[in-house]
């Protein structure tokens, strides 16, 4: 019996970490699905985000890293890079603007996810993960 109750704790627990697992995984998925649906809306490029976008268009399109052949040293490299590369593909710069919206917005879940775990636990990072979105706006 012993070896039997044993076993089936094994089982528990093994069960118990396979759910934990698909937790942060949900959360992550629901995330993306909340995004791509609010990326459906209609959207006004504001602020700083246009000069990104066209930082990217002008440096995938030939152009270089600049504003109206103006070299441009301001403006970080990374985000008009990506999209500047998701523009080649869909070649519309407000839809290059919610594909990054989507992306950086659920991956950005991941570090948060694993570096409130190391610090708190499964479950505040559970809930840190979650909340996450809501505490950007």
């Amino acid at each position: 019996m012993k070896g039997i109750l044993g076993m089936n704790r094994v089982t528990r627990k093994k069960s118990l970490i396979q759910n934990k697992e698909l937790v942060p995984v949900a959360i992550i998925l629901l995330a993306f699905g909340v995004r791509v649906a609010i990326a459906r809306l209609d959207h006004v490029l504001q602020g700083d985000e246009g000069a990104y976008l066209w930082l990217g268009k002008t440096l995938m399109s030939g152009g270089g890293y600049a504003f109206f052949g103006r070299p441009e040293t301001h403006y970080t490299p990374f985000y008009p890079i990506v999209s500047g590369l998701v523009w080649l593909l869909v070649r519309d710069l407000e839809t290059a603007s919610k594909v990054c919206f989507v992306l950086f917005g659920t991956l950005t879940l991941i570090p948060v996810y694993l570096l409130s775990r190391r610090i708190y636990g499964w479950r505040e990072a559970c809930v840190t993960a979650a909340c996450w979105p809501c505490c950007l706006h």
